[in-house]
């Protein structure tokens, strides 16, 4: 299996999305589902605890500087002098 593609918190299992709050690669194990297509890091949901899962989804719409897609290709692709 290859190194890019596993989860990035436990670095054992396949991950199947990148965290939208810090982009890194999570399993399925790894998340927390707050709604039918949103997955969360279990460490961003456990940082941001205090909001709920209404106020994680509404910290989710504010507009952020990178979409998911662009944090997910600069996880996996390859840069020349970038140590992942």
């Amino acid at each position: 299996m290859c190194s890019s593609a596993l989860c990035m918190i436990c670095g054992r299992r396949l991950a199947v999305s990148t965290c939208p709050l810090c982009g890194r690669l999570m399993c399925v194990e790894c998340s927390v589902q707050l709604d039918a297509p949103v997955r969360v890091c279990v460490e961003c949901f456990r940082r941001n605890s205090h909001l709920g899962r209404r106020g994680l989804l509404a910290l989710l719409r504010e507009p952020r500087g990178m979409d998911e897609a662009a944090r997910l290709a600069l996880r996996v692709i390859p840069t020349p002098g970038r140590v992942t």
